[in-house]
Formats: structure tokens, C-alpha cells, sequence
């Protein structure tokens, strides 16, 4: 082939150096990518096609996930299952899934299951209470 030829090469040494380089500052795999101005699947392509390249990608990710601070979204953006990660992440579940039941309860204008005194412990229904009375009592 003769030099000069055809489309110049966008992701040379010197973008697969800065990228690595970035990847392995704890940089995702994709805004890496961008940074240096290549498709997100470029490294990953070229990973397939030189192994050189393919094992520096490796060490790379390895070293930024080791720089990356234990947090919930290092557990769900790298998978890390330090007990750090998981921890934040449980908790972080727990609060999201604890602000969902408050806009709930919220939004369903103080409705509340009552149990029947006919028939105790055996059926429910549904009764309005006031903003002011306590939970379990009814308004009258």
C-alpha cells in the first residue's frame, strides 16, 4: 500500500498511550475514549487485534480500579465487591428504597389497612385517616 493513502489512523500510539494512560487514572473505559477522540469500542477492537496492546488495557484497568475510591458506584460501575463497595451500596439501596415508600405513603393521601373488629386478625380494609390523627386510628 502506498503511504498517504486512505484514512489516517485516529486511535495511533500516541491516542492508545494517552488512553491507557487515562484508563489507568480510574477513567471509564468510554470517557477514555472520547478524551482521546475515538469510537468507545476502538480500544476494545484493538485490544482483539494486538495482544501487546490487549495485556497494557488489562493492566490498565487493573491500576485504575485499584486508584478508584470503594464507593456504590464503584460497586456497580466496576463491580468491585470489596466489603467497603458493598457496603455503600447496601446502603445507598436501602435510603433510595426508603425515600420511594415515604413518596408512597405520601401519595396515597393517608390510606392506611385497618383491621375489621367483627372478625379479628382475618380481614382488612382501607380507611381514611386525618393528617392529625396518629396511624392505625380512623378520623371521624
Amino acid at each position: 500500500m502506498t503511504a498517504g493513502r486512505g484514512r489516517p489512523a485516529r486511535f495511533d500510539e500516541a491516542a492508545q498511550q494517552k488512553f491507557l494512560a487515562a484508563v489507568a487514572q480510574g477513567m471509564r473505559v468510554g470517557d477514555a475514549a472520547r478524551l482521546v477522540g475515538v469510537d468507545p469500542q476502538a480500544p476494545r477492537y484493538r485490544a482483539r487485534q494486538d495482544v501487546a496492546f490487549a495485556e497494557a488495557f488489562a493492566d490498565a484497568k487493573a491500576r485504575g480500579k485499584e486508584r478508584a475510591p470503594h464507593s456504590e458506584s464503584h460497586y456497580v460501575n466496576h463491580g468491585c465487591r470489596a466489603p467497603e463497595c458493598r457496603t455503600a451500596a447496601a446502603k445507598a439501596r436501602a435510603a433510595r428504597r426508603g425515600a420511594a415508600k415515604r413518596e408512597e405513603s405520601e401519595e396515597d393521601g393517608g390510606v392506611e389497612p385497618v383491621e375489621l373488629s367483627s372478625v379479628p386478625g382475618s380481614l382488612t380494609a382501607l380507611s381514611l385517616r386525618s393528617p392529625s390523627s396518629p396511624p392505625g386510628r380512623v378520623a371521624a
